[in-house]
């Protein structure tokens, strides 16, 4: 069976997280949520590694900043002002260039364990966000 298009979740996060971007920008149905998520590759590989010319290097640039302008769908954007790996002025940047409606829930944690040092509330946003927004 064929399942409802308004009714799927698009979940990623890190890496997945753009490519949740990315998929949402396609299809805009259902709802979006993107955990610890960059900007785009180009963004990312700067800090990471600062004295290389990475856009050079990249050829797929996962440019969420810029899809994300365009997703109509009901957005969570997660984020830890924690993450050692993708600082939260990533999250920041994708919530602010996003249109509404949106949401964004900063917790704490590192980026691979916010999840878990935030338990219930964790679990608790992400359900109500797509019990307010999946109908």
């Amino acid at each position: 069976k064929k399942p409802d298009e308004d009714k799927i979740v698009i979940f990623g996060r890190s890496l997945g997280g753009s490519i949740a971007i990315d998929l949402a920008a396609k299809i805009n149905k259902g709802l979006l949520i993107s955990e610890s998520a960059f900007t785009s590759i180009i963004d990312i590989g700067k800090e990471l590694y600062p004295f290389l010319p990475v856009k050079y290097f990249v050829s797929i640039k996962y440019d969420s900043i810029q899809k994300i302008k365009n997703i109509k769908i009901p957005k969570l954007i997660i984020h830890s002002e924690d993450d050692e790996i993708i600082p939260l002025h990533h999250g920041e940047k994708l919530f602010k260039a996003a249109i509404s409606p949106k949401q964004f829930y900063k917790m704490h944690g590192e980026h691979n364990d916010g999840f878990i040092v935030m338990g219930n509330k964790y679990k608790d946003t992400i359900k109500n966000f797509i019990n307010k927004n999946l109908k």
